[in-house]
């Protein structure tokens, strides 16, 4: 009797999911969402962006990707460059190079991580007609030495079939990519349209087919990409007319590997002939991170940016708690157990970069997580004035 009440319960809350917005920060939030449908609209929102330094060596005029390995900041240029380059993120010294041997920089134009490599994407395609299309790889120990030899990642787009030359009228440019789930995942641009399409492969040497995943309009031009921790990507783009701007979306809490699934913010960093031709971005996992942006014309000097997500995370002090109050919550086979003290109370689920999934009231024992993507997530119980609390973690099953 007992198992038929507790499947019964289950069965019931199931039922009433409900889709729609869970971003406490859109226009179209909605209180009684319990699953994220991707459709929260949001406001006109400003990035401030904070100059750090100017690029102004020659070597750093065209700094087109930027990530952080060991520490240290790496950058590469676009242009025939064939080095890596280890700069001081206030000075912009450059402290270390990195010779890459047995290759050209056809268009190098990002730069990515995994726990053990980094890769360089010679990925430009301004024309649309390159069949060499190839990231390189190097492992991260060959960052202390002088030179090394890459592996080389070629591919082709599943969906071209045509190559013929025609400068900025493609959709099979690119300037943007990371390693997510031992898989390259590519943000195309396209010069007409201003969309991206997202497509996947493998990290591994050898030759790949880009798979083609989503699309997204993006109004303007895709220039890098970043994510943390599974839950956050950043892409970074500009708008040269109508209007003239740079800006980045921030995509979260979306289904894994399908990065338009969930909320898509815009955010305006400002116009294109002030910020500069933004070609690099990096987040860190404090979600503050660095922009760096080419030479304009002589108009704009090249600068290292940094930036702060912060404002637009819902984190609330207390999810810091150790000692849940187990007589009132707790948690097995992705699901919340409410016990007989915690009815009335209020529950709130956070994300493990502390934004606010959604909240709900409890009216039995048993509340399903299973829905929630898998990952780490902080549930905030608050019954009268006391407030516990638990960190759990949602599995796939």
């Amino acid at each position: 009797m007992k198992i038929l009440t507790l499947a019964f319960l289950l069965i019931s809350f199931t039922m009433y999911a409900q889709p729609g917005c869970t971003d406490p920060q859109a226009l179209n939030y909605s209180a009684a969402a319990t699953i994220n449908d991707g459709s929260c609209i949001y406001p006109v929102t400003a990035l401030p962006l904070v100059t750090y330094t100017n690029l102004l060596s020659p070597l750093l005029n065209e700094c087109s990707g930027i990530v952080q390995a060991d520490g240290k900041l790496w950058v590469q240029l676009d242009n025939t460059a064939l080095s890596l380059y280890n700069i001081d993120s206030v000075s912009t010294t450059v402290f270390d190079s990195v010779a890459v041997l047995n290759t050209i920089n056809t268009d190098w134009e990002e730069l990515g991580t995994d726990s053990a490599y980094i890769y360089i994407g010679d990925v430009g395609n301004n024309f649309g007609n390159r069949t060499n299309l190839h990231l390189l790889r190097l492992p991260l120990t060959s960052l202390d030495s002088v030179s090394v030899i890459p592996d080389t990642i070629s591919y082709s787009y599943n969906d071209q079939f045509t190559f013929t030359s025609s400068l900025n009228n493609t959709p099979f440019d690119c300037e943007s990519f990371f390693i997510y789930n031992d898989s390259v995942h590519l943000f195309t641009k396209d010069w007409v349209t201003k969309w991206t399409k997202h497509y996947v492969m493998s990290s591994l040497p050898g030759v790949h087919v880009a798979e083609l995943v989503d699309s997204m309009n993006t109004g303007g031009l895709i220039t890098s990409a970043d994510i943390l921790n599974d839950s956050i990507v950043v892409l970074l783009g500009y708008n040269i007319g109508g209007p003239s701007e740079v800006f980045v979306w921030m995509l979260s809490d979306f289904q894994p590997g399908h990065f338009f699934s969930g909320n898509k913010r815009k955010l305006t960093c400002g116009p294109f002939f002030t910020i500069g031709q933004a070609e690099g971005i990096l987040l860190n996992k404090d979600l503050t991170g660095f922009i760096t942006n080419e030479n304009v014309q002589s108009v704009v000097l090249p600068q290292l940016k940094k930036y702060d997500l912060n404002p637009y995370f819902a984190l609330t002090t207390g999810l810091e708690n150790s000692k849940p109050d187990q007589d009132l919550i707790s948690f097995m086979n992705n699901q919340l157990l409410i016990h007989d003290k915690a009815i009335g109370s209020v529950i709130y689920i956070f994300n493990d970069v502390g934004q606010q999934v959604f909240h709900l009231k409890p009216t039995g024992s048993i509340v399903n997580l299973a829905n929630l993507h898998a990952g780490l997530y902080h549930v905030k119980l608050i019954k009268d004035a006391n407030t516990t609390v638990l960190t759990v973690f949602v599995s796939s099953e």
